[in-house]
This record gives C-alpha cells, sequence and structure tokens, in this order.
C-alpha cells in the first residue's frame, strides 16, 4: 500500500511540475482592435525579406512612440547596422559611417535605403495586430489585405495582460517579409 502510494505522490508532483504548453489564440483582428494598440513599445526580432531570388535576413529593434519611430536593422554579427528615425516630418538615416536626413516620408526612404517597397508606416500598426485606421481592408481568417498587402498571422504571445503578434508574413506581388517578434516591451 505505501508503495501505490508514494507512485501516485511522485506521480502528482511530476504533474504539478511541469505546466501544459499554454496555447496561443488563433488570430482575431476585433479582440486586436479592442485591446487598442499600445501607445509607446519596443520590439526585438527578425525580418526575412525576399523579392524574386534575393533575400536577405535581419536583425531588428524598434521603438515607437506618438512622436517617433526608431528601427535599427543589422545583419548577422551586426554587420550592416543601419538606423532609421522617422520624427517630425524628417527621416534620417545613419549606418555608422554617414547620416543623411530626408524630408520625404518614411516608406519612400525606406524604399530607396532598402531596396524594398516595405510600409514602414503601415507596419507599425501591422507588427501590432491591428489595421491603418481609416484605410480599408479585407478581413481573412488569419490576417486581412490592406494596402495591396496580404498580412497574415501564424503566432501570437501574451504581453502585459495583451496578446500580441510573434509571427508574420507579409506579402505584395513578388515581395515577401516574415517577421518574428523576439521580445515586446509596452509602456
Amino acid at each position: 500500500m505505501k508503495r501505490w502510494s508514494l507512485l501516485l505522490l511522485i506521480g502528482l508532483l511530476g504533474a504539478c511540475a511541469g505546466s501544459p504548453p499554454r496555447e496561443t489564440p488563433a488570430y482575431n483582428l476585433e479582440l486586436m482592435q479592442r485591446q487598442a494598440m499600445p501607445e509607446a513599445w519596443l520590439l526585438e526580432g527578425r525580418l526575412a525579406a525576399a523579392k524574386g531570388k534575393d533575400a536577405v535576413s535581419l536583425f531588428v529593434t524598434w521603438r515607437h512612440d506618438a512622436a517617433r519611430d526608431e528601427i535599427s536593422l543589422s545583419g548577422p554579427l551586426s554587420q550592416g547596422m543601419q538606423t532609421i528615425v522617422s520624427e517630425a516630418g524628417k527621416v534620417v538615416v545613419d549606418d555608422g559611417n554617414s547620416r543623411r536626413e530626408y524630408a520625404a516620408d518614411l516608406d519612400a526612404v525606406a524604399a530607396a535605403e532598402l531596396g524594398v517597397a516595405a510600409p514602414l508606416s503601415a507596419l507599425r500598426y501591422w507588427v501590432c495586430g491591428v489595421t491603418v485606421p481609416d484605410i480599408a481592408y479585407a478581413l481573412l481568417d488569419d490576417g486581412f489585405t490592406q494596402l495591396d498587402w496580404v498580412v497574415r498571422f501564424t503566432d501570437s504571445q501574451a504581453v502585459a495582460e495583451r496578446w500580441l503578434p510573434r509571427k508574420m508574413t507579409l506579402q505584395q506581388d513578388s515581395v515577401k517579409l516574415k517577421f518574428v517578434v523576439d521580445r515586446w516591451m509596452l509602456w
């Protein structure tokens, strides 16, 4: 009898030691919009961009608040570090060797500097799982289409009592972006 009791106790303790994996909810635009976009955030992650047969993988650190976006991009081993700052009607690009200032919008500068027409002004909303306000969109099971981009979410994560995207893909014609957010910070 003692042996069975001991085995039962060990089994129960083992069951308590590890919690089951937490399931992330399927993407739900209504839920994402209801929880409202965070006003200020920082994300760290990885971005893979492909256009036809050309591809690049980058590490991304993006700090956003109402007045400013600062996006740092780098390749493996921090090679090719580039920082793009958008604030007060100007965009500044700094690659460590030179600093260039533009009066153009963020998307135009990103296309010229990165060689890929990445919709960074819309991406600040999309990475949070929401659509750009006041712009038409079509709902998909796992995302939406907006501004001629197909935006799909494949994984999410709990961050400060809300769900935010962890993995997403964006596609427009031959351009495909895969974004994985490794860490979110909200304030």
